[in-house]
Order: C-alpha cells, then structure tokens, then sequence
C-alpha cells in the first residue's frame, strides 16, 4: 500500500466526521481513504479541500504532513502558542499522573477539571485536554503554558507525529 502523504484529522464536536461530510470529502480528488476521523490525501491542495469542507461543517482540522524516504525536518519554537491552539492534545495515562502531581490535584480531580473524552470507543476512552472558548488549550495562560515541566509529549514533539513507520509534521 502506497503511504498518502498528508493525514488530515477532522475532530468534531459529535465525535467522527458526520456521514454527509464524510461523503462530500470522498469525492474530493487525491482523497485516498476516510478511516474514523481521519483522511488520507495524496496532495497539499485535496488536504486544503478537506480542511475547507470540514471546518464549513464545523469540525476542527490540523493537517499533517509525511516525512520520508530522506525527508529533512526543521523547527524550533517559536513560543507562540500555536500548539496550544491545535485544540487536540491527548493525554497518556501516565502523563495525567505526572501533571496531576506537578498540580497538586488527585487524579480523578485532574480529570475532571482538565481533560474529557476525545474518542469514546466500546470499553476504551481516550482522554484529551481541555480547550478555552478561545481555541487555546486549558493550561495556555499569560502566553506560556502553566504545565511546561510535565506538558505532554504531543505538545513536546508539536508539531511533528510519529504514525505508520513515518514522521508526520502539522
């Protein structure tokens, strides 16, 4: 199988991508596949439809792009907060843990008040961070992040993605 390159995850506030939307993003050219909110496309440009289509029904999108065969990948941050407003940190459960210490709250507190559910799924639930009304995620304030000692490794390695054997970068 030939590995597209972008990823483009379409978050919605229902969940998966609604089937009307999922339809129309099918018939955009360079769209390889949808799997659950995620979209496979061959070009910048189908990826920039998607985004277009997505964000016209509400949903959120960050597109990732792959690095291989050689790739070269260059970033430094810039201290922006521009990963704060991706809107879609997930939170492993040992990082709750260790922010939940850093804050001094328990666990079920942490939970409660920081992060919700991203992607109920049968038995298994996978957490996220919480965002503003702003976009911004809960712990951006004064323009830094509250929690940098123990940010999770998505905000860490933003905006790059290790998925299928590749590097994605946002």
């Amino acid at each position: 199988m030939q590995l597209s390159r972008f990823r483009v995850l379409c978050t919605f506030p229902e969940g998966l991508i609604p089937q009307r939307v999922q339809d129309e993003i099918r018939t955009t050219p360079g769209v390889r596949g949808v799997t659950g909110c995620i979209v496979w496309a061959d070009t910048l440009d189908s990826a920039f439809r998607v985004r277009e289509v997505a964000e016209s029904a509400g949903g959120k999108v960050k597109i990732y792009e792959a690095v291989v065969d050689g790739g070269e990948y260059r970033f430094e941050c810039q201290g922006k907060g521009t990963c704060c407003s991706e809107a879609y940190i997930l939170v492993l459960p040992d990082e709750a843990n260790m922010i939940s210490e850093y804050l001094g709250v328990s666990i079920d507190d942490f939970l409660d008040e920081f992060c919700e559910i991203a992607t109920p799924h049968d038995s298994l639930s996978t957490i996220k961070l919480k965002t503003r009304p702003n976009g911004k995620c809960i712990f951006f304030e004064d323009d830094k992040c509250r929690i940098q000692p123990v940010k999770p490794g998505e905000c860490s390695i933003y905006p790059i993605i290790p998925h299928e054997g590749a590097i994605w970068w946002v």
